[in-house]
């Protein structure tokens, strides 16, 4: 369960989400890689929040994570301050597209937990399939 002062601002985030950003369920659960259920789940506190989840807010959507969970400071992040590098943009990018091809994310999940000689024989098979 999250506590209630942290699920009133979840609460808050989710609106301007879907109110500013006009972002559905459906887009946000994609957004965020995650089912539309598990979505439902953290703005009623039955899930906790995760730290992937504030860095998701924080670099999808410039929310403060220290806004989130102690309601210090302003919940939008000031343009000015971010500056993110071309590695961290290349990088969501390439998050970006990996959340909307289905079922991709749950392959990652899969491949990250091979050894490093299971994982290069699907590399290798990965790049011949994809050579046809």
């Amino acid at each position: 369960m999250t506590d209630p002062e942290v699920l009133k601002r979840i609460k808050i985030v989710f609106e301007y989400l879907k109110t500013v950003k006009k972002l559905n369920q459906k887009q946000l659960s994609l957004e965020f890689g995650l089912s539309e259920s598990t979505m439902t789940r953290l703005q009623n506190g039955q899930n906790a929040v995760t730290a992937r989840f504030l860095s998701q807010l924080k670099s999808l959507f410039d929310i403060s994570d220290d806004w989130v969970m102690a309601g210090t400071g302003e919940m939008l992040l000031p343009k000015g301050n971010l500056n993110p590098s071309v590695e961290v943009e290349e990088d969501l990018k390439l998050l970006r597209r990996i959340r909307k091809k289905p079922g991709l994310g749950d392959l990652i999940e899969v491949l990250l937990k091979l050894s490093d000689r299971n994982l290069a024989a699907i590399k290798a098979l990965a790049e011949k399939l994809n050579s046809k």
